[in-house]
């Protein structure tokens, strides 16, 4: 990670690669910013032995690297004369990499012997073999403290070797096995525990054996080993007065169950035993002694030389943040007492450095201020430390928002006006430098954002101003405009934005296809409507205008030019409201000789150029369509009430018949028994068509009033009506062919 100024420092192996010249790039993973260094980095020819010491008929695996790609490795020689190796004739990959194995030859002395490869475009290297005693290890790397078990071939029968020369580069190993010795076989076996060798790293494991008869013929052998870990211990707290107690953890210590290791505040003379786990880990207790300044405590197991030491502050120390709970980008100053005065010190947060190049002040004081990084909420460590001693005190720091940008709209066309907005940035401006980068997968832009009017990339000191909203508690405000329709494409686009205190916030961000539209407001007008339409542009299409013409082909309006203060902003549309669409000043009414049909209409731009066009039908008002169905009702009901007034007539001729009829059935009551039923039958059914010439009377009136005052009602009474006349002329009909019977 870079530090706040930009540099940084990275180390690597280098890769497998074909032979030849490299050039090494650095990718800014924020911007996408490439830096490639000039100078060639050569890659050469190597080749491996594993192992590279044995006894003669043992396997020996050849990798080779950085040779040339997918060509023969034409020549491959022990000691000079050619060897059989599988496959007989290796190829390289396409990264110049190549395998093998051979079988060492036999009838060899002791001694060392070279090993060279060449590949058919003489690219070769050559590495050295040790034919002779040799180990192998059951572990080839691990911690200090990690037991690790030894196997010799080759060696000198019955010589020592638990009390011979076990070594770790140049520090002596703890034996467990201490009596091992060599087996009639030339073999043995032999458990150690690896000790400090001091560093990170992989180093040689040397065994020599002891006691042979002949001196100075000891046979030796050596093996990789990579130590992983050093051993350590964490105090805590790390401070305090003479007679507190203080918690003792070791890490990397011996990994066998029980074995001691010493506690001690240097040079007190207090030791207290302690004893490991089977991980080489313990946790105790220690209680200060009589002591002042910063001696060390000591952890210590000097049988296996592995030891650690962390300073101790004999006191009190203590670390306060003003304020504790803020916001990313905000303004935090680190204050403190206890320290060493003229000490450096630093102070890391959630493990990254923070503060750095600072010195602790007279008194043994410290106070530092700085902002807080982009960073997610929650809560987050900030530890401490004072230089040289180690001493660290860590406090916590809650962080309530992390630093974000947003853009007004969130999508836009091409070549658009865009707002942004940043949150929670640095407060303090005193580094005016503000990055704004679009990009996607393939390619990059640097926006120029205007802050104020003013480009943001000038002095802020001239901008700035705390009562100016553009700029105010880590909030900023600014437009930029995107690339021209022929530079970005459609499609979902990353704007990074960092300020010069490395404060950082990204963003998703869409372009989508520019919008020209224009509709009519309704898909019929009618006579006596206003004719309006939903314009709708990515951009205000200023000084467009609108032509109308009438089913005829008659231009009917202009509309008056759209002109800038008209366009109003909805979103990411510009639109014209209806108010403002007039021809010569006027509201577009469509009056009562307006032409009936299909108009046609085209929006043109201020060049004339056709921008959209369509069509809209134009139909009679809706009072005159009513009052001409209203007509044709009445006309109807004059209609029914004619012949409502025959049916009428009619009813009082059938009233008079009923009469005569009624007189008659009297007469042949006494002249005819056998018609005495159908007479009561005709009686009923006389009563029936008298009701039912009532009803029909009665519907007939209603009918008559309510098309007279044209009430809603019309319609049902003169449908009762005639129901009602119906019946009645049915059960007439009814009585008429009862009484023929």
């Amino acid at each position: 990670k870079a530090e706040g100024d930009g540099s940084y420092e990275i180390w690597f192996d280098v890769p497998e690669a074909v032979n030849g010249d490299h050039f090494i790039s650095v990718e800014n993973v924020r911007n996408g910013d490439v830096d490639t260094w000039g100078t060639a980095l050569t890659v050469a020819a190597r080749i491996k032995l594993s192992p590279d010491s044995g006894l003669p008929g043992d396997e020996v695996t050849i990798k080779g690297y950085g040779f040339d790609d997918e060509v023969e490795i034409i020549d491959i020689n022990f000691d000079g004369a050619d060897i059989d190796t599988s496959p007989g004739t290796p190829e390289t990959d396409d990264l110049g990499s190549w395998t093998a194995t051979f079988d060492v030859p036999t009838g060899l002395v002791y001694g060392t012997y070279s090993v060279d490869a060449e590949d058919e475009n003489a690219n070769t290297d050559d590495a050295d073999f040790e034919v002779g005693a040799a180990i192998t290890l059951n572990k080839v790397e691990g911690p200090s403290g990690t037991v690790v078990r030894i196997s010799g071939r080759g060696f000198t029968p019955g010589a020592g070797i638990g009390n011979g020369t076990i070594l770790l580069d140049v520090v002596a190993c703890g034996v467990i096995t201490e009596n091992a010795k060599v087996r009639s076989n030339g073999q043995f076996t032999c458990d150690i525990v690896i000790p400090d060798a001091g560093d990170t790293d992989e180093f040689e494991l040397y065994v020599e054996e002891s006691g042979n008869a002949i001196i100075g013929s000891e046979e030796s052998a050596t093996a990789d080993f990579e130590q992983t870990g050093r051993p350590s211990i964490e105090l805590s707290p790390e401070y305090g007065p003479v007679g507190s107690t203080i918690t003792v953890r070791g890490y990397n210590f011996t990994q066998i169950n029980g074995e001691e290791v010493e506690l001690e505040l240097d040079g007190s003379g207090s030791v207290k035993e302690v004893e490991t786990g089977s991980n080489g880990e313990f946790t105790a207790t220690y209680r200060i002694p009589g002591a002042s300044g910063t001696p060390d405590i000591i952890a210590r197991q000097d049988d296996y030389n592995i030891d650690a030491t962390q300073a101790f502050r004999v006191g009190f120390i203590t670390v306060v943040l003003f304020p504790d709970e803020v916001p990313s980008g905000a303004l935090v100053t680190v204050s403190g007492s206890g320290f060493e005065v003229g000490r450096a010190w630093n102070a890391t947060l959630d493990g990254d450095l923070w503060i750095d190049g600072v010195t602790v002040g007279a008194g043994g004081v410290i106070s530092e201020t700085d902002n807080v990084p982009s960073m997610e909420p929650g809560t987050y460590d900030i530890e401490v430390t004072e230089d040289v001693s180690g001493i660290s005190v860590t406090v916590e720091i809650v962080i309530t928002e992390n630093t974000y940008v947003e853009t007004q709209p969130m999508v836009a066309p091409p070549n658009y006006n865009v707002t942004i907005m940043g949150y929670n940035f640095a407060e303090d401006p005193g580094d005016p430098t503000l990055d704004f980068v679009l990009y996607n997968d393939t390619y990059e832009w640097d926006l120029d954002v205007q802050f104020g009017g003013v480009a943001v990339e000038l002095d802020l000191d001239e901008l700035y101003d705390e009562d100016d909203v553009d700029w105010d508690d880590g909030y900023f405000e600014g437009w930029f405009m995107l690339p021209e329709e022929d530079e970005i494409s459609i499609g979902t686009y990353m704007i990074n934005v960092t300020d010069g205190e490395d404060l950082f916030a990204q963003m998703a961000f869409d372009v989508v296809e520019k919008t020209v539209e224009l509709q009519p407001r309704k898909s019929v007008f009618r006579i006596g409507e206003t004719v309006a339409f939903n314009v709708e542009s990515s951009f205000a299409q200023d000084d467009s205008y609108i032509k109308i013409w009438d089913p005829s082909g008659n231009l009917y309006w202009q509309t008056d030019v759209f002109e800038p203060g008209l366009w109003v902003q909805v979103g990411t549309l510009e639109r014209v409201p209806y108010y403002a669409q007039v021809a010569g000043g006027n509201p577009m009414i469509l009056l009562e000789d307006a032409p009936l049909g299909t108009w046609e209409w085209t929006w043109y731009d201020d060049e004339d150029d056709e921008l959209d066009s369509g069509t809209f039908t134009v139909e009679e008002a809706a009072e005159s369509v009513l009052a001409n169905r209203v007509e044709d009702v009445a006309n109807q009901l004059t209609d029914l009430q004619d012949d409502l007034a025959g049916i009428s007539s009619e009813f009082d001729d059938i009233q008079d018949n009923l009469d005569e009829v009624r007189s008659v059935a009297q007469q042949a009551v006494s002249a005819a028994q056998q018609a005495e039923e159908a007479i009561q039958t005709v009686a009923q059914t006389a009563n029936q068509a008298n009701q039912a010439a009532s009803d029909a009377k009665e519907a007939a009136e209603a009918a008559r009033d309510a098309a007279n005052g044209l009430t809603t009602l019309v319609y049902g009474a003169i449908g009762a009506a005639l129901v009602a006349a119906l019946a009645a002329i049915v059960s007439l009909m009814q009585i008429s062919r009862r009484i023929a019977g």
